[in-house]
């Protein structure tokens, strides 16, 4: 949260940092770990499906 005003890196709003950033505190940290978790395995399934789906086009 660049200048604390709930903005977010650039601007982008909050937790668009990812906890990455000063502005974690240690009781939000596992938390937003669990979240970005959870992202990247959302991330990875949509990958898995587009490959599926390319080779099915084979």
């Amino acid at each position: 949260m660049p200048r604390f005003d709930k903005t977010g890196p650039q601007g982008m709003g909050p937790r668009t940092g990812k906890g990455l950033g000063q502005c974690i505190s240690s009781s939000n940290k596992k938390q937003s770990l669990a979240d970005r978790k959870q992202e990247l395995e959302k991330e990875l399934n949509n990958i898995k499906k587009e490959e599926a789906e390319l080779i099915q086009e084979k």
